[in-house]
């Protein structure tokens, strides 16, 4: 992606010994204006959304790292609001 995420953490698993990461960059749909989030975690794409109150996984596949995700996103915007 050619724009700067709104989140980069890298950190080391030392349980499984390798170095991990996470980026996060968030998107509008022109369709329906609806915010959604690209994920990246180790090479592993997947894009979220908060619908309805609950953060899901677009692809359907797994709503509990989304609704990780989401509450790491949650308290990001959290923290914006207090400036």
């Amino acid at each position: 992606m050619d724009q700067k995420p709104l989140f980069t953490v890298n950190w080391t698993d030392f349980i499984a010994r390798k170095d991990r990461s996470l980026k996060i960059w968030g998107n509008v749909d022109k369709t329906d204006s609806q915010v959604y989030y690209t994920c990246v975690i180790d090479q592993r794409q997947m894009v979220i959304t908060n619908f309805d109150g609950r953060w899901v996984d677009n692809s359907g596949k797994d709503n509990e790292l989304a609704g990780k995700l989401g509450h790491l996103l949650d308290g990001y915007e959290f923290l914006l609001d207090l400036k």
